[in-house]
């Protein structure tokens, strides 16, 4: 019985370790993955003042259309990725990276903003992010 238990233990091991190495069809390239994945993480923290009258899903939606992937195949690819646990792990270091820096951006632009006294200043941001795009 304990020849049986140790057996299948290794077959469901084996299996696991087999679906791991073999990237499904429907995986979707890594840059992409990241872009979906900041995206989502964005929509997910938007306050519902920001959403008005669409809801997070309506932005999701968006997000698939956009990049021209299916949920399913999002879900597939995630899952995909997130067997890598080492480097899933990098992943997410490198888009908290680069969500801090948007984030930043933002502050500062912000700063910006909460300065201006007149309309031509305003103008004159509204230049300056034109340029910066």
């Amino acid at each position: 019985m304990k020849k049986l238990f140790f057996g299948f233990l290794l077959l469901i091991t084996t299996l696991g370790c087999s679906s791991e190495s073999t990237p499904p069809d429907e995986l979707i390239d890594e840059q992409t993955y990241q872009q979906m994945f900041m995206e989502f993480t964005i929509i997910n923290q938007f306050d519902q003042r920001i959403l008005e009258e669409k809801s997070q899903e309506e932005f999701r939606q968006l997000v698939y259309e956009h990049y021209d992937v299916t949920e399913e195949e999002f879900r597939i690819s995630h899952e995909y990725y997130e067997q890598q646990v080492d480097e899933q792990l990098d992943r997410v270091r490198e888009m908290s990276k680069i969500l801090r820096a948007e984030r930043d951006s933002l502050i500062t632009v912000e700063r910006e903003y909460k300065k201006i006294t007149s309309p031509e200043q305003a103008d004159s941001l509204r230049q300056v992010l034109r340029d910066n795009e």
